[in-house]
């Protein structure tokens, strides 16, 4: 569980650095620095899981969530929704003395990553390497996800948490706000699958 709010937080964060880096208007408009703001104090919070500092990631996961309640050119409580509820559930699973291990710290990263690159490389452009790095680094995010499944072998938890978070994400988008319609509803399917086994995988490796 705390792995997928991890990931769920830093799709958020990713998301909203990258759109307010490779935009136009950045670094002139104020707006933006906003963005970047909230987007970096998100991360920070999810370092505060690997910190496993309580006081500390709860009082920088206060100050995110203000910043995601506030997002200019004025509040927009509905779409911060999300990311408040996963900030008050990462502080809460520190709190209880969760933390994740230092070997799920490159996950983390690649994930990170992975989202960056995918608005750094621009999509409409007809050169093959070009077009062909922009899908590269569109699925970058699910390749690191997706190596979670040879992990599992060891330790299937990163599996969980991966599969939990991508459910939760085809979800959203297959909803009538995302308009996704049948194929995320199909992927969430699968994913949910996934997680399933990544559960049973869980507790077979719990017994002694």
């Amino acid at each position: 569980m705390l792995l997928a709010v991890v990931f769920y937080l830093i799709g958020y964060a990713a998301w909203v650095l990258g759109l307010a880096f490779f935009q136009d208007t950045f670094p002139s408009r104020l707006y933006d620095w906003v963005d970047v703001m909230t987007a970096l104090v998100t991360l920070l919070v999810v370092a505060g899981a690997w910190s496993g500092r309580r006081i500390v990631t709860a009082v920088i996961a206060a100050a995110a969530a203000g910043l995601w309640l506030y997002q200019p050119p004025g509040p927009k409580p509905a779409s911060a929704i999300g990311p408040v509820a996963a900030l008050v559930g990462l502080a809460a699973l520190v709190a209880a003395g969760q933390r994740p291990p230092l070997s799920w710290l490159w996950l983390a990263g690649a994930l990170v990553a992975g989202y960056l690159l995918a608005h750094l490389v621009p999509s409409g452009d007809v050169l093959p390497l070009t077009a062909g790095l922009h899908v590269s680094a569109t699925i970058a995010p699910y390749a690191a996800l997706g190596s979670t499944v040879l992990w599992s072998i060891a330790d299937a938890r990163p599996m969980a948490g991966a599969a939990l978070f991508l459910t939760v994400n085809f979800t959203l988008a297959s909803l009538p706000i995302g308009r996704g319609g049948l194929p995320w509803m199909l992927a969430a399917a699968c994913c949910l699958v996934v997680a399933i086994v990544a559960i049973r995988l869980l507790r077979r490796q719990a017994v002694p």
